[in-house]
């Protein structure tokens, strides 16, 4: 009876050990994902934008605006350097000191290409179609040796990825099989006594319940950081193609400041993301944030979406009001609840009559210190019933709906966040008339509230990049 007991024992401990191990694996892979990888591509992208505006700026050197132009390239020239100082402090994965080698030298030529047309224009010289070609054929190499090195950070993320899910799996495995081990143990305890046996189920119950509760912040921690950081590259891909067709320097230096302002958005949210995780969901003492300030930098970067929905954010009075909250955890519900409506604003059964899509955004202050944010919009509203669920992780209502795209964890984050920070969330649907999702805040007393911090400020460590006059 003794080897009966210490058999399932021993595989009980083996197997915890296993899944302290998977578990640690996957806290890598998510450690690699926010701070090297991630961080990387934007880096790149900044170096790759940066080629093209000097490529651009030197082919329209003319006699009589060399100087402005030779000005402009060395601003953007110092932001590529900075660009590029900043991606070669992040470790470097396999394969990356030979892209840098490729990368460093496609530079001479082509800066050298760049000068020879620089120089002309400043000689009063009309550039040639060779040097045109030549400064072409230069920048295109350069570019992609920054693009083969950006396309090996994206292979590491995607392998990181992977492990993620393939150890989550392992996870889970294992705890089913510790799961049946545990009940052999507590049917061969059962035969040494009741009591014996009632108290080993119940260290096993409570063991179960907690193993559990692990794996499921594991597995909404990694389609967190996946769903988060695919919205945030989305807006910054955008950004640089509006760039990339900028018609003047003054539409081109505004999508510029956009991408570096979404570039600093996105590395706040991956240091939250990680800062939530690590801390077991406890929100940080003293935080605060302005909802006026973090409801501004949410709409501004809704735009966008909402102009190809054809769809209206409206933004009723808010008023000066403090929340006891991080400004980048209020940025991330905020921004799933508007990105959720703008993306079912419109939708609705085939030749049924909607109203004009619309997003509306007001707040409510209650005598018990507590906000209530609502964000309503004009869709088809929610299956009758599915108020609930409809915030549980990778659950997805309405299947005939048009709206395909997303994996389900945009209103499971918005739960485990405002619920972390001491607020509640809920959803009024009116089937076909849209839905109000609301969620509750602590607010700051008056006479503690304070600036809150400006949303999307740069970190000391993150590079400052210059724009052009």
């Amino acid at each position: 009876m003794g080897l009966a007991l210490l058999a399932p024992l021993a595989c009980f401990l083996a197997g915890s050990i296993y899944g302290q191990r998977l578990s640690e694996e996957i806290g890598a892979a998510s450690v690699s994902i926010a701070t090297n990888g991630g961080p990387s591509v934007v880096y790149l992208a900044t170096m790759r934008d940066d080629v093209r505006r000097i490529e651009e700026r030197a082919m329209a050197a003319r006699p009589g605006s060399f100087e402005r132009d030779r000005s402009i390239i060395g601003a953007l020239t110092v932001d590529l350097d900075r660009a590029e100082l900043a991606e070669l402090e992040t470790p470097a994965y396999p394969g990356e000191p030979q892209a840098q080698q490729d990368v460093q030298r496609m530079r001479a030529p082509f800066f050298a290409a760049v000068e020879r047309l620089l120089e002309r224009a400043e000689e009063g010289l009309p550039a040639t179609d060779e040097a045109r070609e030549q400064l072409r054929v230069a920048a295109d190499g350069l570019a992609d040796a920054v693009g083969a090195k950006s396309e090996i950070n994206a292979d590491q993320i995607m392998r990181a990825a992977n492990t993620i899910l393939g150890r989550r799996r392992r996870v889970l495995w294992l705890f089913n099989a510790r799961d049946a081990l545990a009940l052999a143990l507590v049917i061969a305890g059962t035969a040494l006594g009741i009591r014996a046996a009632r108290q080993q189920v119940a260290v096993v119950e409570d063991r179960r319940r907690l193993d559990q509760e692990r794996l499921t912040e594991l597995d909404v921690f990694a389609g967190r950081v996946a769903h988060d950081l695919r919205d945030l590259l989305a807006v910054l891909v955008l950004r640089a193609s509006m760039g990339e067709h900028a018609t003047t320097l003054e539409s081109a230096t505004d999508a510029l400041a956009r991408i570096r302002h979404q570039s600093h958005r996105m590395s706040e949210t991956i240091d939250a993301l990680l800062t939530f995780a690590r801390a077991a969901a406890r929100p940080a003492p003293g935080a605060r944030s302005d909802l006026a300030t973090v409801v501004q930098e949410v709409v501004a970067d809704a735009e966008l979406l909402a102009g190809g929905a054809r769809a209206e954010i409206v933004v009723e009075p808010l008023g000066a009001t403090t929340v006891a909250v991080e400004p980048v955890v209020l940025g991330v519900v905020l921004s799933n609840l508007v990105r959720n409506a703008v993306k079912y604003a419109g939708a609705g059964p085939p030749g049924a009559a909607r109203l004009a899509p619309r997003i509306t955004l007001r707040s409510h202050r209650s005598s018990a210190g507590v906000l209530r944010v609502e964000v309503e919009d004009t869709g088809p509203g929610l299956p009758a019933g599915t108020e609930q669920r409809v915030f549980e992780p990778f659950v997805r209502l309405g299947e005939s709906a048009p709206i395909k795209e997303g994996v389900g964890l945009g209103l499971a984050t918005v739960k485990r966040l405002v619920e972390a920070n001491g607020g509640q969330v809920g959803v009024v649907s009116r089937p076909g008339l849209g839905c109000r999702f609301w969620f509750t805040l602590p607010l700051v007393p008056a006479r503690a509230a304070a600036p809150a911090p400006a949303v999307g400020r740069v970190s000391e460590s993150a590079p400052r990049r210059s724009d052009p006059p």
